[in-house]
This record gives C-alpha cells, sequence and structure tokens, in this order.
C-alpha cells in the first residue's frame, strides 16, 4: 500500500464532481433532475472522506507505528506515536484536521452516516433549478448553504495539496 492508493479515491471524487457537473444544469427541468444527484455527492463525499482515512493506513505501515488495520484511525494513540516518530507528519495531519475545508468535509461525511444522504437543497422558479447548494447543518454560511459545485471543487483541490504534503514527509 501507498498514496496511489489515496490518490486513487481522490480520482474517484474527480469523478463524481464531473458526474455532478453534468446533472446539475441551473435552468433544467426539476424533474429531470432526480435522486442520482443525491447518490453522486454521497460517492463524492465518501471518496475524499476515504482518500484521507487511507493515507493513515499508509501513514501506519512507513512509519511502522505498528497498528492493526482495524485500529488505524485518527484517534489519540496513533497521534502520540506518530508524533515521537514523524512530528513534521504528525503536524500536517493534524493542520489538516483543523482546517475549515477538512471540517466540513467531515461533518458532510459524519451527516450521511447518521443520516443517510446529504442535505441539498434545490432552490426552484416555475419547475427550473436556479441553484443547488450543500445545507448541511454545520458546514453552513452566509445565506445558510454553500454552493454544492463551488464546495466539492474546493474539497478536491484541498484534498489534493495535503496528500501532496503528506507524501513528501512520509
Amino acid at each position: 500500500m501507498d498514496f496511489q492508493d489515496s490518490r486513487i479515491k481522490l480520482l474517484a471524487a474527480e469523478y463524481f464532481y464531473g458526474q455532478i457537473k453534468n446533472l446539475y444544469n441551473p435552468g433544467m427541468s426539476g424533474a429531470n433532475f432526480s435522486n442520482n444527484i443525491f447518490f453522486v455527492c454521497d460517492a463524492l463525499i465518501w471518496e475524499l472522506y476515504a482518500a484521507f482515512d487511507l493515507s493513515l493506513f499508509v501513514i501506519n505501515q512507513k512509519q511502522n507505528l505498528g497498528f492493526t488495520p482495524y485500529n488505524v484511525k485518527w484517534d489519540i494513540h496513533f497521534q502520540e506515536k506518530l508524533k515521537k516518530e514523524n512530528l513534521t507528519l504528525y503536524s500536517l495531519l493534524r493542520s489538516a484536521q483543523e482546517k475549515l475545508w477538512f471540517k466540513h468535509l467531515k461533518k458532510a461525511r459524519r451527516y450521511i452516516t447518521h443520516h443517510g444522504q446529504i442535505y441539498l437543497s434545490i432552490d426552484y422558479n416555475n419547475q427550473t433549478i436556479n441553484v443547488a447548494s450543500i445545507g448541511t447543518p454545520g458546514i453552513l454560511s452566509g445565506d445558510g448553504s454553500i454552493d454544492l459545485l463551488d464546495q466539492t471543487k474546493r474539497w478536491i483541490a484541498s484534498m489534493n495539496i495535503f496528500l501532496d504534503k503528506i507524501t513528501a514527509q512520509a
């Protein structure tokens, strides 16, 4: 296992971003904007978060942390051991966890886990779609939502930067 596995998850997220772009078309008939957007959004969020999760498995292996696969998770035990083995790598992961983009991604993934699907706000005007936005609690801004395409694009770009940084340090 190496960081290429995390990159594959990121590629999957990019694929689903393209699917969202294909499904999301302001002005299209509301009837054509089916549950597929929910399925694709869920898949994108799961793949993005999986890229982070897989990076922990790679770090466990490369840094010889000794955790069994079942115990690889960003908890106090993993953090303490990584901090002793590679302070720079620990700091990069810790920093990512504190960034707003990661907090939003984590909240969206958690929301899917506990509520079945992400909350999407779709604004209809005479049976056409004007806005599709993520309105999941905890990732709200200004008007109470974040544009779906903008948010998912930011998540992908941020995860890509994160993977570049940790790959260079592991």
